[in-house]
């Protein structure tokens, strides 16, 4: 039924179903699976992230599959940022790069999570292990990762590590800015 109702894009409809679903007393792993897979389907269709995030952490947690982990670990860490869930995204994203592997955009995700939470010592080791696998994946150095990296040396008193990396903005990126900035 819910489904049904997906398709004629009744997704409140949807989610009531799928809701009364979840209700079920006993449940086998796979209906738990499914509802789950719906939920973060439906939730996600709607724009409500939050209930997204917690249908995909269930899978994560209940309906392990080793296919889908990469996948399922890399929306928790892009859900949860963007419901400003730092703290999880760090989690679920240190967890992707180690368990999946090298992921520029997920270690950036990390990185910056860190650094909106004023954690600049673990901003500064993502921002090394970002720059690290993008250099070894034949990916040019972006701006903003020098930008994050300059600015936690900034916030962790390093300033002669900072102005090194201010040196390696103005050899890929020069500015006015930049110049004024290294002139004082």
């Amino acid at each position: 039924e819910a489904e049904n109702l997906v398709k004629t894009t009744d997704l409140k409809g949807a989610m009531a179903k799928n809701k009364k679903a979840q209700a079920i007393g006993t449940k086998t792993a796979f209906q738990e699976k499914t509802i789950n897979e719906f939920l973060a389907f439906v939730a996600l269709k709607q724009g409500d992230y939050s209930t997204a995030a917690r249908a995909y952490e269930d899978l994560l947690n209940k309906s392990p599959d080793p296919q889908q982990l990469g996948q399922r670990l890399k929306t928790l860490t892009q859900l949860n940022y963007q419901n400003k869930n730092y703290g999880k995204a760090v989690q679920f994203g240190s967890r992707y790069l180690k368990d999946v592997g090298n992921d520029v955009d997920i270690a950036l995700l990390v990185a910056q999570a860190y650094y909106i939470q004023k954690d600049y010592t673990n901003t500064l080791t993502a921002t090394q292990n970002l720059i690290k696998a993008a250099q070894a994946a034949g990916q040019p150095v972006k701006e903003n990762w020098l930008q994050l990296q300059m600015s936690s040396l900034h916030n962790l008193g390093r300033d002669n590590e900072a102005a090194q990396v201010l040196e390696k903005m103005l050899a890929s990126y020069p500015t006015k800015a930049y110049w004024k900035d290294m002139l004082q």
